[in-house]
């Protein structure tokens, strides 16, 4: 669910592509549909307009006002991938992008990997 419309986002796995889809439900309309060539392993909305989509191996952004597909906004550090994803976001500028990953270490501690990514240097 958006955070402050009646919009909602769905997403199905089709092999190693997740198709998503978002509904407005205030005017039932479908709003975009589109599709990722990775399985889904974490989203949420980052802005009014933009879901944040990670993925097995890079993040994605989509803008639902627009029929683009999602934009590959970087890769993710390999040491994510024995990770649960635990949150991903953008700061207020639009400028840094963050991804936490907790996994289990040793004597069962539980551990944290934290990628940032300046979006303009790449």
């Amino acid at each position: 669910m958006h955070r402050s419309q009646n919009i909602i986002a769905l997403r199905a796995s089709q092999g190693q592509k997740t198709v998503i889809q978002v509904f407005n439900l205030a005017t039932k309309a479908k709003v975009k549909q589109c599709e990722v060539n990775e399985p889904i392993r974490f989203w949420r909305w980052i802005g009014e307009d933009t879901l944040g989509i990670v993925c097995k191996q890079n993040v994605y952004h989509t803008n639902i006002n627009d029929t683009a597909a999602p934009e590959r906004i970087f890769e993710q550090e390999p040491k994510f991938g024995n990770c649960q994803i635990m949150n991903y976001g953008i700061d207020t500028a639009g400028k840094w992008c963050y991804l936490i990953g907790i996994y289990q270490g040793a004597n069962n501690s539980i551990c944290c990997h934290m990628q940032l990514f300046l979006i303009e240097k790449k």
